[in-house]
């Protein structure tokens, strides 16, 4: 429940930022009076559905950006769309304009769904607004594109990733014909891609949708901007998981840096680096690295999040496994009591991610000699993993070889064996698919 809360927060925030007509990405600099003067403008006369005089002011804007950044730039080609969306709607009959209105009510209730977790409900008004936009401006307008990346990532909240990838992939076509290739929102798409193939276990491909990523955050935000941040640390976490440990650091390091010049030394998103750079050390087998890391990031998020945050449980889930690994077997036996009494009490007894911690609990147990309790833990474990997950996960399978491992230590060999006859042969489950191209 926590995860999709999390993720369900995330989806609310870019559809905040994008629900009316103009880019979500801002089109200047805010201390520029003039040009915020003529968007003003702009915007009071599409207000009053003065559309010719609309279309003029935002010329005045696309000129104005034109001197400051070029007739390139990414500014100007929001400034000129906008434009273009006047021009439209002075030919719309009365009707249509009413039709156009909808579309922002819709997606503004979109919005209201999403903060419910209703993502049904959400999903139904998108494509409505869709639908409106499709026939209004036709299949080639910028605001479709936007329209299908808010459709998309709801998708990929549902689980329905096939679907969500091939909406992606019809957003970036035309997002690069409209908005071209050096824009925040075709950066935006690639990103999601990215994301969404790591998910689906494609991580070479990931990594080239990434890259592409950062190298257009880079070029529009600026190297020393959060979002730009935000793409290598991605980046890095998909070097991760295919143990391209170095330069995995070399991108989170980078991040960080960055972080904590911008955001401050507490910011959420510095501690999301810092734990994915504590979890990299980790694998490395570098304990005393990992647990310096993964110590700071889980101080940010009790700050920032609460003692019992999924992101703080997570954080320091890991922080446990380095102490282990560095030989603190009571602290780490101690940090992890509080985990899954943290765990239990935010996602609840029956649940994967309390199965996951009762398992590690379970094993540092087993390790200490301690078997009485190890076994319990581990049998619920077990037990949840089975019902919730199913036999085939390898989280579930990983469990019961590990309980039939003790049981063999405790001279149940025949209890053991008949466990892992239960659960050999179950296939293990196969990250999501996508197609391959």
């Amino acid at each position: 429940m926590g995860k999709l809360a999390g993720l369900t927060c995330c989806l609310v925030s870019v559809l905040i930022a994008q629900v009316g007509w103009s880019q979500g990405s801002p089109l200047s600099d805010p201390t520029d009076v003039e040009v915020l003067e003529l968007m003003q403008t702009a915007q009071s006369f599409e207000a009053q559905n003065q559309f010719q005089q609309a279309a003029q002011a935002w010329g005045a804007v696309a000129a104005r950006l034109i001197a400051e950044h070029g007739t390139e730039s990414w500014q100007v080609a929001n400034a000129t769309l906008a434009k273009r969306v006047s021009e439209q709607q002075s030919q719309f009959s009365p009707a249509q304009l009413a039709e156009a209105r909808q579309v922002k009510t819709l997606q503004e209730q979109a919005v209201a769904d999403a903060s419910r977790g209703d993502l049904v409900a959400a999903l139904e008004k998108l494509n409505r607004a869709s639908a409106v936009l499709l026939r209004l401006f036709g299949e080639q307008s910028h605001l479709l594109a936007q329209i299908k990346t808010r459709i998309a990532g709801v998708l990929v909240l549902q689980g329905q990733l096939e679907v969500a990838w091939n909406t992606y992939r019809e957003a970036l076509v035309v997002a690069r014909r409209t908005f071209g290739p050096q824009h925040p929102d075709t950066e935006i798409i690639y990103y999601k891609l990215g994301l969404l193939l790591h998910r689906a276990g494609q991580n070479d491909r990931a990594m080239d949708h990434l890259l592409q990523a950062v190298t257009i955050s880079k070029a529009v935000y600026g190297d020393d901007d959060p979002n730009y941040a935000d793409r290598l640390t991605a980046a890095g976490v998909v070097l991760q998981s295919t143990a391209q440990y170095k330069r995995a650091l070399e991108f989170m390091l980078a991040a960080e840096k960055i972080q904590r010049k911008k955001l401050g030394a507490d910011s959420d998103r510095r501690g999301l680096t810092l734990k994915d750079i504590g979890v990299t050390y980790l694998s490395m087998g570098e304990a005393r690295e990992s647990q310096k890391f993964l110590l700071q990031a889980a101080e940010i998020f009790e700050k920032q999040r609460g003692m019992v945050d999924p992101f703080t449980l997570k954080t320091k889930s890991h922080l446990a496994a380095a102490m282990a690994m560095a030989g603190k077997h009571a602290e780490s036996e101690a940090l992890l009591e509080s985990v899954l009494d943290g765990n239990r009490t935010t996602h609840g007894p029956q649940d994967a991610i309390t199965a996951k911690s009762e398992f590690q609990l379970g094993i540092l147990k087993g390790k200490r000699g301690d078997y009485a309790t190890a076994e319990p833990l581990l049998k619920q474990a077990l037990e949840t993993q089975t019902l919730v997950l199913g036999k085939a996960h390898r989280s579930t399978q990983r469990t019961a070889f590990a309980y039939a491992q003790l049981l063999d230590k405790t001279q149940r060999s025949t209890a053991a064996n008949q466990l892992r006859q239960d659960y050999t042969g179950a296939r293990t489950a196969r990250a999501p698919s996508l197609p391959k191209q």
